[in-house]
Protein backbone atom coordinates (compact mmCIF):
# COMPACT_ATOMS: atom_id res chain seq x y z
CA UNK A 1 0.00 0.00 0.00
CA UNK A 2 1.33 3.24 -1.01
CA UNK A 3 0.32 7.37 -0.37
CA UNK A 4 1.36 9.87 -2.44
CA UNK A 5 0.33 13.45 -2.23
CA UNK A 6 -1.55 14.97 -6.20
CA UNK A 7 -1.56 18.53 -5.35
CA UNK A 8 -1.63 21.38 -2.53
CA UNK A 9 -4.76 23.30 -3.86
CA UNK A 10 -4.95 27.24 -3.60
CA UNK A 11 -8.28 26.51 -2.16
CA UNK A 12 -10.07 24.05 0.75
CA UNK A 13 -11.60 21.92 -1.83
CA UNK A 14 -15.04 19.86 -0.51
CA UNK A 15 -16.58 18.48 -3.41
CA UNK A 16 -14.24 15.40 -5.37
CA UNK A 17 -15.71 14.01 -8.98
CA UNK A 18 -13.34 11.44 -10.71
CA UNK A 19 -14.02 11.93 -14.65
CA UNK A 20 -11.96 9.00 -15.86
CA UNK A 21 -8.83 7.74 -14.54
CA UNK A 22 -7.17 10.66 -15.81
CA UNK A 23 -9.07 13.23 -14.83
CA UNK A 24 -10.39 15.02 -11.72
CA UNK A 25 -12.54 17.92 -10.86
CA UNK A 26 -12.75 19.53 -7.69
CA UNK A 27 -14.95 22.43 -6.26
CA UNK A 28 -14.95 24.75 -3.00
CA UNK A 29 -13.16 27.99 -1.80
CA UNK A 30 -13.05 30.25 0.67
CA UNK A 31 -17.17 31.37 0.82
CA UNK A 32 -18.54 35.25 0.53
CA UNK A 33 -15.93 35.99 3.55
CA UNK A 34 -12.99 38.61 2.22
CA UNK A 35 -10.14 36.16 2.73
CA UNK A 36 -8.99 36.70 -0.47
CA UNK A 37 -9.69 32.45 -0.77
CA UNK A 38 -11.50 32.06 -4.16
CA UNK A 39 -14.20 29.96 -4.91
CA UNK A 40 -13.41 27.75 -8.20
CA UNK A 41 -13.72 24.50 -10.08
CA UNK A 42 -10.58 23.25 -10.42
CA UNK A 43 -9.35 20.08 -13.05
CA UNK A 44 -6.68 17.96 -12.18
CA UNK A 45 -5.09 15.84 -15.24
CA UNK A 46 -3.92 12.57 -13.66
CA UNK A 47 -0.03 11.55 -15.30
CA UNK A 48 2.69 8.55 -14.42
CA UNK A 49 6.01 8.39 -14.72
CA UNK A 50 6.02 5.32 -13.95
CA UNK A 51 7.34 5.60 -10.28
CA UNK A 52 4.16 7.44 -9.27
CA UNK A 53 1.13 9.38 -10.31
CA UNK A 54 1.17 12.92 -10.17
CA UNK A 55 -0.98 15.83 -11.31
CA UNK A 56 -1.16 18.73 -13.52
CA UNK A 57 -3.39 21.18 -13.53
CA UNK A 58 -5.76 22.05 -16.56
CA UNK A 59 -8.60 24.10 -15.94
CA UNK A 60 -9.68 26.82 -12.93
CA UNK A 61 -12.94 28.01 -13.06
CA UNK A 62 -14.00 31.31 -10.80
CA UNK A 63 -17.15 30.21 -9.67
CA UNK A 64 -18.42 33.46 -8.54
CA UNK A 65 -18.98 34.31 -12.12
CA UNK A 66 -21.87 32.29 -11.77
CA UNK A 67 -23.07 32.91 -8.52
CA UNK A 68 -24.09 36.16 -7.41
CA UNK A 69 -23.94 35.38 -3.40
CA UNK A 70 -20.30 34.11 -3.82
CA UNK A 71 -20.86 30.60 -2.35
CA UNK A 72 -18.43 27.93 -2.41
CA UNK A 73 -19.23 24.30 -4.10
CA UNK A 74 -19.82 22.56 -0.84
CA UNK A 75 -21.42 19.13 -3.00
CA UNK A 76 -21.78 17.90 -6.68
CA UNK A 77 -21.82 14.80 -8.34
CA UNK A 78 -21.07 14.11 -12.90
CA UNK A 79 -22.92 11.71 -15.03
CA UNK A 80 -20.47 10.46 -18.10
CA UNK A 81 -22.70 11.63 -20.85
CA UNK A 82 -20.03 10.28 -23.08
CA UNK A 83 -16.36 9.13 -23.26
CA UNK A 84 -15.44 12.79 -23.55
CA UNK A 85 -17.94 14.60 -22.10
CA UNK A 86 -19.61 14.80 -18.95
CA UNK A 87 -22.55 16.87 -17.26
CA UNK A 88 -21.31 18.53 -13.27
CA UNK A 89 -23.91 19.17 -11.14
CA UNK A 90 -22.75 21.72 -7.98
CA UNK A 91 -24.38 23.01 -4.72
CA UNK A 92 -23.48 26.57 -4.66
CA UNK A 93 -25.64 27.61 -1.16
CA UNK A 94 -29.47 27.18 -2.14
CA UNK A 95 -28.75 26.84 -5.80
CA UNK A 96 -28.37 24.14 -8.14
CA UNK A 97 -25.60 24.72 -10.64
CA UNK A 98 -24.46 22.48 -14.30
CA UNK A 99 -21.62 22.91 -15.98
CA UNK A 100 -21.12 20.73 -18.89
CA UNK A 101 -17.28 19.29 -19.51
CA UNK A 102 -15.28 18.51 -22.55
CA UNK A 103 -12.18 16.41 -23.12
CA UNK A 104 -10.69 16.06 -26.01
CA UNK A 105 -7.58 14.21 -27.37
CA UNK A 106 -6.38 13.94 -30.72
CA UNK A 107 -2.88 12.77 -32.75
CA UNK A 108 -1.13 15.76 -33.61
CA UNK A 109 2.31 17.49 -33.27
CA UNK A 110 0.57 21.22 -33.47
CA UNK A 111 1.17 23.71 -31.29
CA UNK A 112 -2.26 25.27 -29.91
CA UNK A 113 -2.78 28.64 -31.77
CA UNK A 114 -2.77 31.66 -29.33
CA UNK A 115 -6.21 33.15 -28.44
CA UNK A 116 -7.74 35.00 -25.56
CA UNK A 117 -8.63 33.76 -22.53
CA UNK A 118 -12.26 33.05 -21.40
CA UNK A 119 -13.05 35.26 -19.28
CA UNK A 120 -14.44 33.15 -16.22
CA UNK A 121 -11.53 30.61 -16.71
CA UNK A 122 -7.89 31.41 -15.77
CA UNK A 123 -4.69 28.71 -15.89
CA UNK A 124 -3.78 27.18 -12.65
CA UNK A 125 -0.81 29.44 -11.27
CA UNK A 126 2.62 28.30 -11.90
CA UNK A 127 5.46 29.06 -10.41
CA UNK A 128 8.30 29.93 -12.66
CA UNK A 129 12.01 31.19 -12.77
CA UNK A 130 12.75 33.60 -15.37
CA UNK A 131 16.47 35.49 -16.34
CA UNK A 132 16.37 39.05 -16.28
CA UNK A 133 16.78 38.88 -20.22
CA UNK A 134 14.27 35.88 -20.33
CA UNK A 135 10.47 37.00 -21.68
CA UNK A 136 8.43 35.53 -18.80
CA UNK A 137 5.53 33.56 -21.06
CA UNK A 138 2.83 30.91 -20.04
CA UNK A 139 3.78 27.50 -21.12
CA UNK A 140 2.24 26.45 -24.75
CA UNK A 141 0.86 23.51 -22.80
CA UNK A 142 -0.98 25.55 -20.00
CA UNK A 143 -2.84 28.59 -22.31
CA UNK A 144 -6.81 28.14 -22.42
CA UNK A 145 -8.84 28.83 -25.32
CA UNK A 146 -11.83 31.09 -25.64
CA UNK A 147 -13.66 28.53 -24.96
CA UNK A 148 -12.12 27.94 -21.52
CA UNK A 149 -10.53 25.11 -23.17
CA UNK A 150 -7.37 24.71 -21.71
CA UNK A 151 -5.15 22.69 -24.49
CA UNK A 152 -1.60 20.86 -23.64
CA UNK A 153 0.29 19.19 -26.83
CA UNK A 154 3.05 17.10 -27.24
CA UNK A 155 4.90 15.34 -30.02
CA UNK A 156 2.44 12.49 -30.10
CA UNK A 157 -0.58 13.81 -28.18
CA UNK A 158 -2.83 16.45 -28.09
CA UNK A 159 -5.66 17.24 -25.39
CA UNK A 160 -7.97 19.90 -24.16
CA UNK A 161 -10.16 20.32 -21.55
CA UNK A 162 -13.57 22.65 -21.72
CA UNK A 163 -15.64 23.92 -19.05
CA UNK A 164 -18.82 26.26 -19.35
CA UNK A 165 -21.70 27.03 -17.43
CA UNK A 166 -25.18 25.49 -17.98
CA UNK A 167 -27.95 26.64 -15.81
CA UNK A 168 -28.52 28.00 -12.36
CA UNK A 169 -31.75 26.90 -10.79
CA UNK A 170 -33.04 28.15 -7.15
CA UNK A 171 -33.78 24.98 -4.86
CA UNK A 172 -35.41 27.24 -2.11
CA UNK A 173 -37.14 30.44 -1.48
CA UNK A 174 -35.00 31.44 1.63
CA UNK A 175 -30.97 32.82 1.02
CA UNK A 176 -29.95 31.25 4.45
CA UNK A 177 -30.47 27.82 2.99
CA UNK A 178 -27.68 25.64 1.14
CA UNK A 179 -27.51 22.62 -0.61
CA UNK A 180 -25.38 19.90 1.51
CA UNK A 181 -26.37 16.47 -0.82
CA UNK A 182 -26.97 16.69 -4.69
CA UNK A 183 -26.61 13.46 -6.92
CA UNK A 184 -27.28 12.00 -10.69
CA UNK A 185 -29.56 8.83 -10.65
CA UNK A 186 -27.47 6.35 -12.77
CA UNK A 187 -29.33 6.97 -15.86
CA UNK A 188 -28.42 10.70 -15.60
CA UNK A 189 -32.38 11.57 -16.29
CA UNK A 190 -32.99 13.04 -12.38
CA UNK A 191 -30.88 15.21 -10.23
CA UNK A 192 -31.77 15.00 -6.65
CA UNK A 193 -31.24 17.72 -3.52
CA UNK A 194 -31.66 18.31 -0.25
CA UNK A 195 -29.83 20.15 2.57
CA UNK A 196 -30.18 22.87 5.42
CA UNK A 197 -33.96 23.18 4.26
CA UNK A 198 -34.60 19.33 5.38
CA UNK A 199 -36.62 19.20 1.82
CA UNK A 200 -35.82 16.63 -0.42
CA UNK A 201 -36.52 17.54 -4.39
CA UNK A 202 -36.15 15.75 -7.35
CA UNK A 203 -35.67 17.45 -10.97
CA UNK A 204 -35.38 16.45 -14.24
CA UNK A 205 -32.58 17.15 -16.51
CA UNK A 206 -32.13 18.51 -18.67
CA UNK A 207 -35.29 20.67 -18.46
CA UNK A 208 -34.69 20.93 -15.13
CA UNK A 209 -38.24 20.68 -13.95
CA UNK A 210 -38.78 19.94 -10.57
CA UNK A 211 -40.44 16.54 -10.43
CA UNK A 212 -41.48 15.86 -6.75
CA UNK A 213 -40.66 18.10 -3.82
CA UNK A 214 -40.30 14.93 -1.04
CA UNK A 215 -40.88 16.19 3.12
CA UNK A 216 -40.43 13.40 5.39
CA UNK A 217 -37.38 14.76 7.44
CA UNK A 218 -36.99 16.90 10.68
CA UNK A 219 -33.46 17.62 10.26
CA UNK A 220 -31.15 19.14 7.76
CA UNK A 221 -30.53 16.37 4.90
CA UNK A 222 -26.77 15.08 4.82
CA UNK A 223 -26.91 12.96 1.85
CA UNK A 224 -28.75 10.84 -0.61
CA UNK A 225 -28.12 8.15 -3.27
CA UNK A 226 -30.22 6.89 -6.28
CA UNK A 227 -30.32 2.86 -6.30
CA UNK A 228 -28.74 1.92 -9.77
CA UNK A 229 -32.23 1.61 -11.68
CA UNK A 230 -32.80 5.41 -10.53
CA UNK A 231 -36.53 3.60 -9.21
CA UNK A 232 -35.28 4.00 -5.39
CA UNK A 233 -33.68 6.64 -3.52
CA UNK A 234 -32.05 6.94 0.15
CA UNK A 235 -31.68 9.79 2.56
CA UNK A 236 -30.22 10.50 5.46
CA UNK A 237 -30.45 13.44 7.66
CA UNK A 238 -29.15 15.19 11.05
CA UNK A 239 -32.86 14.17 12.43
CA UNK A 240 -31.30 10.43 13.34
CA UNK A 241 -33.42 8.91 10.57
CA UNK A 242 -32.73 7.62 7.26
CA UNK A 243 -35.93 7.60 4.61
CA UNK A 244 -36.14 5.05 1.20
CA UNK A 245 -37.97 6.79 -1.15
CA UNK A 246 -39.99 5.57 -4.43
CA UNK A 247 -38.44 7.84 -6.90
CA UNK A 248 -41.75 7.14 -9.68
CA UNK A 249 -44.16 8.09 -7.50
CA UNK A 250 -42.80 10.14 -4.91
CA UNK A 251 -43.94 8.44 -2.23
CA UNK A 252 -41.99 7.74 1.40
CA UNK A 253 -41.64 3.89 1.87
CA UNK A 254 -40.70 4.11 5.43
CA UNK A 255 -37.83 5.14 7.53
CA UNK A 256 -34.39 2.48 7.61
CA UNK A 257 -34.29 0.30 10.78
CA UNK A 258 -30.51 -0.63 11.61
CA UNK A 259 -31.00 -2.15 15.19
CA UNK A 260 -34.19 -3.27 16.77
CA UNK A 261 -32.40 -1.73 20.42
CA UNK A 262 -33.45 1.61 20.51
CA UNK A 263 -31.51 2.80 23.32
CA UNK A 264 -28.79 2.38 20.54
CA UNK A 265 -31.20 4.06 17.89
CA UNK A 266 -31.57 7.21 20.48
CA UNK A 267 -27.63 7.38 20.63
CA UNK A 268 -26.55 7.42 16.72
CA UNK A 269 -27.36 9.14 13.54
CA UNK A 270 -26.79 7.71 9.61
CA UNK A 271 -24.10 9.65 8.33
CA UNK A 272 -23.82 8.90 5.11
CA UNK A 273 -25.36 6.50 2.53
CA UNK A 274 -24.07 4.81 -0.89
CA UNK A 275 -25.56 2.20 -3.05
CA UNK A 276 -23.31 -0.58 -5.15
CA UNK A 277 -23.18 -2.96 -7.47
CA UNK A 278 -21.99 -6.49 -6.80
CA UNK A 279 -19.80 -7.81 -9.15
CA UNK A 280 -20.15 -4.97 -11.48
CA UNK A 281 -23.67 -6.30 -12.12
CA UNK A 282 -26.49 -3.34 -12.41
CA UNK A 283 -28.82 -5.96 -11.86
CA UNK A 284 -27.94 -6.78 -8.34
CA UNK A 285 -26.90 -3.96 -5.56
CA UNK A 286 -26.16 -3.27 -1.65
CA UNK A 287 -26.85 -0.26 0.31
CA UNK A 288 -24.14 0.79 2.57
CA UNK A 289 -24.78 3.46 5.40
CA UNK A 290 -22.07 5.13 7.74
CA UNK A 291 -23.40 5.55 11.90
CA UNK A 292 -22.04 8.09 13.92
CA UNK A 293 -22.91 9.15 17.78
CA UNK A 294 -25.05 11.49 17.99
CA UNK A 295 -23.22 13.51 20.81
CA UNK A 296 -19.49 12.56 21.80
CA UNK A 297 -18.46 11.62 25.08
CA UNK A 298 -15.18 11.50 26.92
CA UNK A 299 -15.35 8.25 26.05
CA UNK A 300 -15.46 7.73 22.21
CA UNK A 301 -18.07 5.61 21.27
CA UNK A 302 -17.47 3.03 17.98
CA UNK A 303 -18.96 3.93 14.61
CA UNK A 304 -20.16 1.71 12.38
CA UNK A 305 -20.61 0.63 8.43
CA UNK A 306 -23.70 -1.27 7.55
CA UNK A 307 -24.06 -3.04 4.32
CA UNK A 308 -28.25 -3.58 3.58
CA UNK A 309 -29.89 -5.84 1.16
CA UNK A 310 -31.93 -3.90 -1.42
CA UNK A 311 -34.71 -6.42 -1.59
CA UNK A 312 -36.36 -6.23 1.58
CA UNK A 313 -33.98 -3.06 2.79
CA UNK A 314 -32.93 -4.54 5.88
CA UNK A 315 -29.44 -5.00 7.67
CA UNK A 316 -27.10 -7.74 6.83
CA UNK A 317 -23.57 -7.11 7.70
CA UNK A 318 -22.54 -4.60 10.21
CA UNK A 319 -18.71 -3.66 10.95
CA UNK A 320 -17.63 -1.63 14.23
CA UNK A 321 -15.42 1.11 12.75
CA UNK A 322 -13.53 2.26 15.07
CA UNK A 323 -13.81 5.62 17.35
CA UNK A 324 -12.77 8.36 14.93
CA UNK A 325 -15.81 10.28 13.83
CA UNK A 326 -16.76 9.02 9.93
CA UNK A 327 -17.54 12.06 7.79
CA UNK A 328 -16.97 10.62 4.21
CA UNK A 329 -18.15 7.52 1.97
CA UNK A 330 -17.65 6.02 -1.52
CA UNK A 331 -18.19 2.70 -3.36
CA UNK A 332 -15.93 1.72 -6.02
CA UNK A 333 -17.77 1.57 -9.38
CA UNK A 334 -17.43 -2.52 -9.70
CA UNK A 335 -19.27 -2.21 -6.20
CA UNK A 336 -15.68 -4.62 -4.52
CA UNK A 337 -14.30 -1.38 -1.87
CA UNK A 338 -15.80 1.27 0.14
CA UNK A 339 -13.40 4.39 1.25
CA UNK A 340 -14.45 6.15 4.24
CA UNK A 341 -12.63 9.25 5.72
CA UNK A 342 -12.69 10.49 9.47
CA UNK A 343 -12.57 13.54 11.27
CA UNK A 344 -9.18 13.03 12.19
CA UNK A 345 -7.99 12.89 8.84
CA UNK A 346 -7.58 9.50 8.06
CA UNK A 347 -8.83 7.00 5.51
CA UNK A 348 -10.00 3.47 5.47
CA UNK A 349 -10.88 1.02 2.23
CA UNK A 350 -12.80 -2.06 2.76
CA UNK A 351 -14.07 -5.11 1.27
CA UNK A 352 -17.66 -4.57 0.36
CA UNK A 353 -19.01 -7.57 0.38
CA UNK A 354 -17.51 -8.89 3.68
CA UNK A 355 -17.01 -5.81 5.15
CA UNK A 356 -13.29 -6.30 6.37
CA UNK A 357 -11.02 -3.47 6.76
CA UNK A 358 -8.69 -3.84 3.44
CA UNK A 359 -6.16 -0.56 4.60
CA UNK A 360 -5.97 1.53 7.29
CA UNK A 361 -4.04 4.71 7.19
CA UNK A 362 -4.07 7.30 9.52
CA UNK A 363 -2.42 11.02 9.07
CA UNK A 364 -3.65 10.90 5.45
CA UNK A 365 -4.64 14.78 6.55
CA UNK A 366 -4.33 17.20 8.60
CA UNK A 367 -8.04 17.60 9.05
CA UNK A 368 -11.17 16.45 8.52
CA UNK A 369 -11.86 14.23 5.07
CA UNK A 370 -14.15 16.25 3.10
CA UNK A 371 -13.89 13.89 -0.55
CA UNK A 372 -13.17 10.30 -1.64
CA UNK A 373 -13.68 8.56 -4.95
CA UNK A 374 -12.18 5.54 -6.67
CA UNK A 375 -10.22 5.28 -9.72
CA UNK A 376 -10.44 3.09 -12.28
CA UNK A 377 -7.92 -0.40 -12.40
CA UNK A 378 -6.95 -2.62 -13.51
CA UNK A 379 -5.83 -3.88 -17.29
CA UNK A 380 -7.94 -1.51 -18.72
CA UNK A 381 -6.26 1.28 -17.10
CA UNK A 382 -3.99 3.21 -19.58
CA UNK A 383 -1.58 4.18 -15.85
CA UNK A 384 0.87 0.97 -15.43
CA UNK A 385 0.65 1.61 -11.91
CA UNK A 386 -3.06 1.73 -11.54
CA UNK A 387 -2.64 -1.66 -14.13
CA UNK A 388 -0.92 -3.33 -11.12
CA UNK A 389 -3.55 -1.84 -8.44
CA UNK A 390 -6.65 -3.73 -6.82
CA UNK A 391 -7.93 0.03 -6.12
CA UNK A 392 -6.78 3.07 -5.66
CA UNK A 393 -8.81 6.09 -3.94
CA UNK A 394 -8.15 9.89 -4.48
CA UNK A 395 -9.31 12.01 -0.70
CA UNK A 396 -9.62 15.05 0.00
CA UNK A 397 -9.51 17.63 2.60
CA UNK A 398 -10.06 21.37 4.36
CA UNK A 399 -6.30 20.86 3.99
CA UNK A 400 -5.82 21.66 0.64
CA UNK A 401 -4.19 18.18 -0.28
CA UNK A 402 -5.17 15.79 -3.21
CA UNK A 403 -3.64 12.28 -1.88
CA UNK A 404 -4.13 8.96 -3.07
CA UNK A 405 -4.04 5.85 -1.69
CA UNK A 406 -2.84 2.98 -3.92
CA UNK A 407 -3.12 -0.93 -2.90
CA UNK A 408 -1.03 -3.30 -5.34
CA UNK A 409 -2.45 -6.50 -6.50
CA UNK A 410 -2.95 -9.30 -3.62
CA UNK A 411 -0.99 -11.83 -6.50
CA UNK A 412 1.77 -9.10 -6.47
CA UNK A 413 1.80 -8.99 -2.63
CA UNK A 414 1.74 -12.44 -2.34
CA UNK A 415 5.02 -12.96 -4.84
CA UNK A 416 6.60 -10.28 -2.68
CA UNK A 417 6.13 -12.22 0.24
CA UNK A 418 7.63 -15.75 -1.22
CA UNK A 419 9.98 -13.74 -1.92
CA UNK A 420 11.39 -12.43 1.03
CA UNK A 421 10.35 -15.83 2.89
CA UNK A 422 12.62 -17.21 0.99
CA UNK A 423 15.22 -15.54 1.16
CA UNK A 424 14.72 -15.90 4.94
CA UNK A 425 15.17 -20.00 4.49
CA UNK A 426 18.00 -19.45 2.29
CA UNK A 427 19.73 -17.55 4.80
CA UNK A 428 18.50 -19.41 7.69
CA UNK A 429 20.03 -22.86 6.32
CA UNK A 430 23.47 -20.56 5.50
CA UNK A 431 23.84 -19.87 9.19
CA UNK A 432 23.20 -23.40 10.08
CA UNK A 433 25.07 -24.72 8.16
CA UNK A 434 28.09 -22.52 9.03
CA UNK A 435 27.51 -23.16 12.48
CA UNK A 436 27.83 -27.10 11.58
CA UNK A 437 31.31 -26.64 9.81
CA UNK A 438 30.59 -26.61 6.41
Amino acid sequence: MTTCNLAHLDIPPYALSCLSEECLMLGGGGGSSKTGVPNSLICLALESDGKELKSRPMVEYDTNKTCAQHHPIMTADTFCTDSHAAVLACGMGKDLTLFTIHQQQQNSCKTPEKTQNDKHTKPAARKRHHSKNQKATTPKKDRLKQDGTNSTSSSTSESSMSLKHLSTTSTDSSDANFLKAVRFSFDGSLVATGGTSKILKVWKYPSMELKHTLKGHKGEIDDLAFCPNSDKMVSVSRDGGAILWDVDAGKNRGDLIWTERDDIMKKYRYRACRFGLVNGDMKKTKLYTLHIPKVQQRRPAPGYVLMWDTAKYIPNRIRNAGTEILCALTVSSDGNFLGIGTIEGSVDIYISFSLQRLKHVSGVHQSFVTGLSFLPCGRSSRHELLQNSDTALVSISVDRKVNLIRVPLRWMTSVWVAIVLAFVGVLAAMIGLSKLGF
